[in-house]
C-alpha cells in the first residue's frame, strides 16, 4: 500500500470514527457509545491476540492517543479561525452575494496554518497505522475482511461468522457435495443445480433462458470453489453461500482493503481501555496457571 494512501486512511481513521458504527448520531449518545464500544469488543475478541500482540497494539495506541491529544492543542486556535470566517461565508453563500476580498483572505491564511498541520498529522497517524497492521498475523489480516460491525457475537468460529440463519437442511447438502469422491462430485453437483434451477424458476426469480445459463455457470462455479475450501474458510463463508443458493440476490459490499478495515478498528480513539481490559485478562489468566501449577 503507498504511503500516500495510507496517509489518508489514517487521517480518516483518526478523524471520523464517531460516525462509523453510531450510524450519524451524536458522539455524546450513550447508545451511540455503547453500540460503539460493543463492536470493537467483538473486533478484539475475534480476533484472539496474544499477550505479545496486545503489548504492541498498547503501546501504538497510546502514541496515537498522545498525538490526538497533541494535534488538537497545536491546532485548536487556528480551527477556530476557520471556523470563524467559514460561518462568515455563509449568508453570502446563502443569498448567491459576492464573496468580499477580506473574507476571502482571511479564509486562506487560516488554512495555511491549519493545512501544514493537518499534513504532518495524516504522516504520523499513517505511519502508526502500519505499525498496528503489522502486528497482525496474516490469518487475522484475512478474517479482518470479512468482519461485520455486530453487537452480537458470531455463534462459532471467526470473527463476523453467524450459522445461525443457516438452514441445516443446506448445510447437510453442501456438506455432502464437498464429502462425496471426485468421480460421484460432478453427476451430485448437476443434480443439486438442476433442483435449484426448477425451484427457482417457480418462484419466478428466473424469468428467461438467459438467466437460467447465467444463474447456471454461477452455481456450478460457487460449488466448484465452495468444494475447494478448508473448513475454517468453509465456515466463515457459509452464511454468504447459503444465501447465494437461495436464489437471492447476493449484497455487494464495497471493497475495502483489509489493512484499512484493521488499521480502522485498531486505532479507534476508544479501543485502548478494551486492550487494556483484555491485557488484564491475559495476566490474571497466566497467573492463575502458575498459581495451580506450584501446587
Amino acid at each position: 500500500m503507498s504511503k500516500q494512501r495510507w496517509a489518508t486512511a489514517a487521517f480518516v481513521l483518526a478523524l471520523v470514527p464517531v460516525f462509523v458504527w453510531a450510524g450519524g448520531e451524536k458522539g455524546g449518545d450513550t447508545l451511540s457509545a455503547l453500540r460503539r464500544h460493543t463492536v470493537l469488543l467483538n473486533f478484539v475478541n475475534g480476533l484472539h491476540l496474544t499477550a505479545t500482540q496486545l503489548d504492541s497494539l498498547l503501546a501504538i495506541n497510546c502514541e496515537a492517543e498522545t498525538l490526538r491529544a497533541r494535534h488538537e492543542a497545536e491546532t485548536r486556535s487556528a480551527r477556530r479561525r476557520l471556523e470563524q470566517t467559514v460561518l462568515a461565508l455563509q449568508p453570502f453563500l446563502e443569498k448567491e452575494m459576492p464573496i468580499p476580498d477580506s473574507l476571502r483572505r482571511a479564509v486562506h491564511r487560516a488554512k495555511a496554518v491549519l493545512d501544514p498541520e493537518e499534513a504532518k498529522f495524516r504522516v504520523a497517524m499513517a505511519r502508526l497505522a502500519r505499525r498496528s497492521v503489522a502486528v497482525l498475523t496474516t490469518n487475522q489480516l484475512y478474517l479482518v475482511r470479512d468482519f461485520k460491525a455486530c453487537l452480537i457475537p458470531p455463534t462459532v468460529g471467526a470473527i463476523g461468522q453467524d450459522q445461525s440463519a443457516v438452514p441445516k437442511h443446506l448445510e447437510n447438502a453442501l456438506r455432502r457435495l464437498r464429502g462425496v469422491p471426485d468421480w460421484r462430485y460432478g453427476a451430485l453437483r448437476d443434480r443439486f443445480v438442476r433442483t435449484r434451477l426448477e425451484r427457482e424458476q417457480k418462484e419466478g426469480f428466473l424469468t428467461d433462458s438467459v438467466q437460467v445459463v447465467e444463474r447456471r455457470r454461477f452455481l456450478e462455479g460457487l460449488l466448484d470453489e465452495m468444494r475447494q475450501m478448508d473448513e475454517p474458510t468453509f465456515l466463515r463463508k457459509l452464511p454468504r453461500l447459503a444465501e447465494a443458493l437461495r436464489g437471492q440476490p447476493v449484497e455487494r459490499r464495497p471493497t475495502v482493503a483489509p489493512e484499512d478495515r484493521a488499521a480502522r478498528y485498531l486505532l479507534d480513539p476508544e479501543i485502548l481501555p478494551i486492550l487494556q481490559m483484555k491485557r488484564a485478562l491475559l495476566a490474571g489468566t497466566a497467573q492463575t496457571t502458575r498459581v495451580v501449577e506450584v501446587r
